[in-house]
């Protein structure tokens, strides 16, 4: 008997071998999945941010609650199979892009709106829509020495240290000019605000003011983005969709505050000891003297970086609706004006 069990297996040894191998990489391959797996940590603020944020306990003003529902609904909508017939081919690159009819409740065009990208300077509406859940739009907001924080080669308002200004003013400079100043001086006073007895040093109160953009995101539906900075300046740990951001932007448009700020072309205002800041919407769509206005723009936003792209956010009024145009990851800014005009005059 043991003969030809030996028989047998000299026989169907390579088969026996091939099966033994594929059981040790199968185990190989469930212990380096465990492995990864217990050794994955959450991204955390610093310590004390981290401690401070999550015994405050932080809710939103309940006034908001529906608009919130309405705007998480806009990323799980398809596209309307009366959908718009886009010619697409001719345009420039982009990396995603959108347009939702705000009237309609709908998106009209898609294109990769859920794959992951960085969100630049848009991520500026998502600091101002925080700002305002905390902090009145004339409070008196100084710039102080978080502004060592801000990359010299970036954005400016063109604050100082010792600048007063309204945060309405404030957001002013961070939409028009797209001041990576301004938004860190907002960021670290309405954090200071939200949590007077934690004595924040800069640091802690720019992660803290993180922690509420995360929360808020969350609160209007923005599921798939991560924010680590209040000027939205390249991480590999802040990240966003054009669907988060059709969400965002539909809440900032219901915003009449914001609303009015994001659609203005140039802007004169004074800080408390009358300094001077006149700041030109970056936004060519409303220049009425450039090569891309659109008298039917009304904002929104523009946003470049290095890991970003050239993105544009705008809305359009037209046919008794508005209309959100989301484009990412453009070439040039050029190319994202004439994909934004070229999609948005087949509607128009």
């Amino acid at each position: 008997m043991s003969a030809k069990i030996i028989d047998w297996i000299k026989e169907h040894r390579k088969k026996l071998l091939i099966i033994l191998i594929s059981v040790l990489l199968i185990d190989i391959l469930l212990i380096v999945i465990l492995s990864l797996k217990g050794n994955a940590e959450p991204n955390e603020y610093y310590d004390n941010a981290e401690a401070v944020f999550e015994a405050a306990e932080v809710e939103y003003p309940t006034e908001d609650t529906e608009l919130a529902e309405d705007t998480a609904k806009t990323g799980s909508q398809t596209v309307s199979e009366k959908e718009t017939e886009f010619d697409t081919d001719y345009l420039p690159y982009c990396k995603a892009s959108a347009i939702y009819s705000m009237k309609k409740g709908e998106l009209i065009y898609s294109y990769n709106i859920n794959e992951e990208t960085a969100p630049a300077s848009l991520t500026k509406l998502l600091t101002a829509s925080v700002a305002m859940q905390y902090a009145d739009m004339d409070d008196v907001f100084t710039a102080g020495s978080e502004l060592a924080y801000v990359n010299a080669n970036s954005s400016l308002a063109g604050l100082e240290v010792g600048d007063s200004l309204t945060l309405r003013d404030l957001i002013t400079g961070m939409f028009l000019a797209s001041g990576n100043d301004a938004a860190h001086t907002v960021a670290v006073s309405v954090a200071r605000n939200v949590f007077p007895d934690a004595d924040l040093n800069d640091t802690e109160a720019i992660n803290c003011f993180c922690g509420l953009m995360k929360q808020f995101a969350e609160s209007i539906g923005m599921e798939d983005s991560s924010f680590v900075s209040p000027d939205g300046w390249d991480d590999y740990e802040q990240y966003t969709t054009v669907s988060d951001l059709l969400k965002l932007t539909e809440y900032v448009m219901s915003e009449p505050e914001l609303c009015d700020i994001v659609k203005l072309p140039k802007k004169t205002v004074y800080s408390t000891a009358g300094k001077v800041f006149t700041w030109q919407n970056s936004n060519q769509l409303l220049d009425i003297n450039g090569s891309y206005y659109c008298e039917n723009a009304i904002g929104v936003k523009t946003g470049t970086t290095q890991n970003a792209g050239s993105c544009l956010i705008s809305a359009f009024e037209g046919d008794d609706d508005t209309y959100i145009s989301v484009v990412v990851g453009c070439n040039t800014d050029d190319d994202r004006y004439v994909y934004t005009l070229d999609m948005i005059n087949q509607i128009l």
